[in-house]
């Protein structure tokens, strides 16, 4: 894999900034949502994935609210630590460090979403589980690969380094997480299907 090719999988900021990454960012989460909702994949946390189906409207919708918590929260984070940024290129970058996701809605139709009665009776379903437990590693590898796309945007976009950048990444992805989860706990669970 060349430099080039590499670069555009964990670092594609230095390329890409402002309105291009934004827009980029924005196809690759719409893309996600839609083909997240059709294979039961719910993106319903800065870095939560369920499986459990929902309407394509609301996979968006939570998919572009997952963005924006965790874009206002390293906003408020880059404030705090008063670093040089344009707020374009935040938004554009953190949209675009979403698409690891869109390789987990793609994989989501291996894994189905169980039942209570199917985790009970779990030793009837082996390749339910075989798949779920795949589908699984993908998650951790798409969330893990989102992180790495988090630390750099922040570091290309805001010039960051070192204890800062790291701190903001942990702390603002975990405020973010808590965020979200409240927020479709306590507003959205109707749209729930």
């Amino acid at each position: 894999m060349s430099k080039i090719e590499t670069d555009l999988l964990w670092n594609p900021f230095a390329r890409l900034s402002g309105w291009q990454s934004l827009l980029f960012g924005f196809i690759f989460m719409l893309i996600t949502a839609v083909i997240g909702a059709y294979n039961n994949v719910a993106f319903d946390g800065a870095l939560d994935i369920h499986l459990y189906s929902l309407s394509t409207w609301t996979g968006i919708a939570f998919m572009f609210a997952d963005w924006a918590i965790v874009f206002l929260v390293m906003l408020l984070g880059v404030q705090l630590l008063k670093t040089e940024y344009r707020v374009i290129d935040l938004a554009g970058s953190l949209a675009l460090a979403r698409a690891p996701f869109l390789i987990t809605a793609i994989f989501g139709f291996i894994a189905t979403p169980l039942t209570l009665e199917q985790i009970n009776n779990s030793v009837e379903t082996p390749q339910l589980q075989q798949g779920t437990v795949i589908f699984m590693f993908i998650i951790l590898a798409c969330i893990a690969w989102n992180v790495a796309m988090t630390y750099n945007a922040l570091k290309v976009t805001c010039q960051m380094k070192g204890k800062n950048l790291t701190l903001l990444v942990v702390l603002g992805l975990l405020i973010a997480e808590v965020i979200t989860t409240f927020i479709k706990k306590a507003f959205l669970s109707d749209l729930i299907q």
